[in-house]
């Protein structure tokens, strides 16, 4: 068997980015990116959990949302794999104390 392309993999993928706040490009890398869940009410008071996906910029250090559609499957499942400890205990608190 010969692989005419290779596919996506979190060691080797990469993307850019530009900051909204003072556009500079950013070549952003799988450990670059972090998951946030925070609680969002509606008018009548219901809770529904939304997740976002951040990477902080490294020119003016503001955080730049990524839409979870610009990100590869195999990219989302290794983030919700490899979620670090301490934004996930914060985020399990706030979700759930709010």
């Amino acid at each position: 068997m010969e692989i005419k392309q290779k596919g996506i993999s979190p060691s080797t993928w990469h993307s850019e980015v530009t900051c909204p706040y003072c556009k500079a490009v950013l070549k952003i890398f799988v450990n670059d990116i972090s998951i946030r869940t925070k609680p969002r009410r509606n008018f009548w008071g219901t809770k529904k959990l939304v997740t976002f996906f951040i990477v902080e910029c490294g020119e003016c250090k503001h955080p730049i949302k990524l839409e979870r559609e610009s990100l590869p499957e195999p990219i989302v499942d290794y983030l919700y794999d490899h979620r670090k400890a301490k934004h996930f205990i914060e985020d399990f608190f706030e979700c759930y104390f709010s």
